[in-house]
Parts: structure tokens; sequence; C-alpha cells
């Protein structure tokens, strides 16, 4: 985060850590301007917090601004180099007039794309499973939205300061993409999962001016990017995030039958303001008992009631959560994976787990 800040201390009116620590703040990370520099800054710090502590992803994968994170854990581009690029999309797109909304729609994808053609103006700027993201003039959505709840649709408004992925974004793209390509942008050392089709990327995929221009434009496909996750076997996913729920958004809405991976765990730290205590993440990591890691069909420890519910890990500022797999209600043995207590530290009662067999490799994506 402290990178982060440095990178941008000469662009942006005030310092970006002040911003973000500041109780009283709010109105200030509203401001695109602010709030796009300070995800990433968020986002790589809890990603490089777990690295640290050896969790390094296979596969990483993005929500919109989460793209960024997701593109330089995966060596796209440099922290640095990652945070002017946020500081100048957040500077051009606040510059555009106020007047969009968005809104998820939890209705069939190919009725909220009806609305489209019904209300030109406006855009589908998510596809997240669960839902589906509409975004334009703040008029013409409304008016699709009351259509929508008159129906019995559930709409729920999104507290953005724009219509991102929209038309409405259009005025600044060129000088956006013309911004972009004055960096380097290298080839994804991890794989990297396209927030914009849903695919893959290798080590031959470019990353240029034009992709992030497109990517900025084009609707978020976090179904099909859900999909890709099960298709590569993922196992877990971890997210990062100031308020995870990308997890939720495509985990909901693209769960299929026996799928190791939509049905499977995810650790997604969620911050707390205040922080219930001032232990640190690493103290509270420590005493989190291997046992409450959920177990799958490939585990041969006994679960207890406390067992049987989604396991929390209060990380500083964050609780992580594990929620419940696709497997049977009361498994008898798991995948092998355990987070040891320090040396010397004394486990809680019951937690000794018996995670020690692994039939296959365990792959771990990272969710930005």
């Amino acid at each position: 985060m402290n990178r982060c800040a440095a990178a941008v201390a000469d662009v942006l009116e005030r310092p970006l850590l002040d911003v973000i620590f500041d109780p009283d703040g709010d109105d200030t990370l509203r401001q695109t301007s602010y709030a796009q520099p300070a995800l990433f800054a968020v986002e790589m710090g809890l990603a490089r917090l777990w690295q640290s502590w050896g969790f390094e992803p296979d596969v990483v994968i993005g929500h919109s601004v989460g793209q960024y994170t997701a593109a330089c854990v995966a060596g796209v581009f440099s922290i640095e180099d990652g945070a002017l690029l946020l500081a100048e999309r957040g500077r051009l797109f606040g510059s555009l007039p106020a007047g969009g909304r968005m809104a998820a729609i939890f209705a069939t994808a190919e009725r909220v794309e009806s609305l489209t053609d019904e209300f030109p103006s406006l855009s589908v700027a998510a596809y997240n499973g669960a839902n589906t993201v509409l975004s334009g003039p703040a008029q013409d959505l409304e008016q699709a939205v009351d259509r929508l709840e008159d129906d019995g649709v559930r709409c729920d408004w999104l507290d953005t300061s724009h219509a991102f992925h929209s038309a409405l974004l259009d005025p600044v793209l060129d000088e956006f993409e013309a911004y972009a390509n004055r960096f380097k942008f290298a080839a994804p050392q991890r794989t990297l999962v396209c927030n914009r089709t849903g695919a893959a990327l290798g080590r031959s995929a470019k990353l240029d001016g034009d992709y992030w221009r497109r990517h900025a434009r084009q609707p978020v496909e976090f179904a099909k990017s859900v999909h890709t996750l099960s298709d590569l076997h993922c196992t877990m996913l971890l997210e990062v995030g100031p308020q995870p729920g990308a997890h939720r958004r495509g985990h909901a809405g693209v769960a299929r039958p026996g799928d190791r991976t939509t049905g499977g765990r995810v650790v997604a730290p969620k911050h707390r303001r205040p922080p219930p205590d001032h232990r640190s993440p690493r103290q509270r990591l420590r005493r989190w008992p291997p046992s409450r890691l959920r177990c799958s069909s490939r585990c041969s420890a006994p679960r207890t009631r406390k067992q049987a519910r989604p396991a929390h890990l209060s990380v500083p500022a964050s609780p992580v959560l594990v929620p419940r797999d696709a497997g049977p209600a009361h498994p008898k043995r798991c995948d092998a994976y355990r987070i040891r207590p320090s040396s010397g530290g004394r486990p809680d009662r019951g937690t000794r787990c018996a995670a020690r067999r692994c039939e296959r490799p365990i792959s771990r994506p990272l969710m930005c």
C-alpha cells in the first residue's frame, strides 16, 4: 500500500493512505478518482500479505477494477504502474458528468438484454450469474427498473458514482487508451482469467492499451470466468478486497452439481471497522484451528457440530469465510489442506483434523 501511495503522490490532491484510513473520509472515497487507486492499493496489499504467508495462486481472476490487481499479481505490470493506471482511469472517469446509475437485476440474462433493445442508452455492465447488471443514464434505467419491479423482479441499486461499462464512458476512452499505451505490459506469468471474455489467458496474451480500453467498456463476464475456474480444476478460492462479495456474485449463480470449484471452498477476508481487537493478522491466523476448514468427501476426521457450520477466520480488519462445499453433509475424508498453529502454540480442543491424505494437487486461484 505504501508503494501505491508513493506512486500516485504527485497525481492525487490528497495522500492516498490518508483517504483510505480517514474514518470520516467516506465521501472522498466515493469519488472514483480516489476509489479506483484505493481499491488497487488495498487489494495488492492483501495479495502481498497472503503471498508473504506462503499462499501462491495458480490462477488469478478479477471483477472489473479487480482485473488490474489480478494482472499485477500475474506479473503483467508493476505495482507502481498499476497504481498510476488506476489513478488516471479514476481521474478520467471522474471527469465525466454525473447522471449515470447501475442496478443489479435478478432475472435471466436474456430478459435483461431485451431491455437494452427497448432502452438503447442502457448497457449490460456485468454477467454475474446470480444477477445481471444494467448501466446507463439514470432516467432510462429508473424506468427499466420500475417495469421490472412491477413484474416482481428484484432489482438492487448499486452505490456507484458513474455508469461504468456503459456508453457514457465513451468520451474519455481514447485518452485512457493513449495513456495506457505508455506502459510496458508483460505476458502473464500465471494463468489470468480474462474479465472481458471469461477465458484463461496464457503467456502469449497481449494486454495493451486497447485491451484495457475494451475492458472498461465491455461487460464483465464473471459467470463465464467462474466456470473457467471449474474447467481448470481449481479447488480453493481466496478473495482479496476491502469488502469481498465477488465470490457470492458468481458462486450463487453458476454452481453446478458435483462442481468442486463453484461448490468448493472460498476464503474471503472481510474488513471490519473498527477491528474487534488489536491482534495482528499473523496472531489471529495462528489461532485458527485447522479443523475449522470445511472438509470435503476426502477427509477421515470426525466432525463436531461446530465443524458443521461455515468456518470464520478473523484476520486484521478481515474475517475469512469457508462456505459449504458441494460434498455430503457428513464426509469421511478431506483434501489435504492445513494451516498449522505456530510452534509452541496450543491448538484448540478437538482441532486435530486428520487432513493428511491428498489424492490430487490443490489449485488455488486468487479472486480480486
